[in-house]
């Protein structure tokens, strides 16, 4: 469903590039289907921003029902993948913003993983969904997207 709302807004937009910006889960998502994006009329996902999102999994996952809830385990074949596909997305700038504070995120290394086109925002002391009402946040978000947004 992403890569077609992304297609969906390229067509309505005209714009061939599009940054994406998560929170939690959604930063597993986005960067699953940006990196699924082959076609020559496929938009350009040169900036992916995740919130707290478990990129390398979160323990505790496994007390969530759900396919969703397996995939996001630490070590899950999802998160395998996600990982490689972290280190082999060409033409792609990952900004992860993470917390010493997040409840939700086990361990909290998770949202920031390794990965050489990523860059990282430590939001010290900040909830799970703090990222959704902080202004130091939208502070941050704002100085890493492109200048002609």
């Amino acid at each position: 469903r992403v890569q077609q709302k992304l297609r969906e807004i390229k067509n309505a937009t005209g714009q061939n590039e599009i940054t994406l910006i998560n929170h939690s889960m959604g930063g597993l998502v986005a960067t699953h289907a940006a990196t699924s994006l082959h076609g020559e009329d496929d938009p350009k996902v040169p900036l992916i921003i995740t919130l707290g999102s478990p990129m390398e999994g979160t323990h505790l996952a496994k007390i969530a029902p759900g396919q969703c809830a397996r995939d996001m385990q630490v070590d899950s074949d999802f998160v395998k993948d996600l990982r490689k596909r972290l280190d082999n997305a060409e033409g792609i700038r990952f900004v992860h913003f993470s917390s010493t504070s997040d409840e939700i995120i086990h361990p909290q290394s998770s949202a920031r993983p390794e990965n050489k086109n990523g860059e990282y925002v430590l939001c010290p002391n900040m909830g799970h969904l703090g990222y959704l009402l902080s202004p130091k946040v939208v502070k941050e978000i704002l100085r890493v997207l492109p200048k002609e947004v």
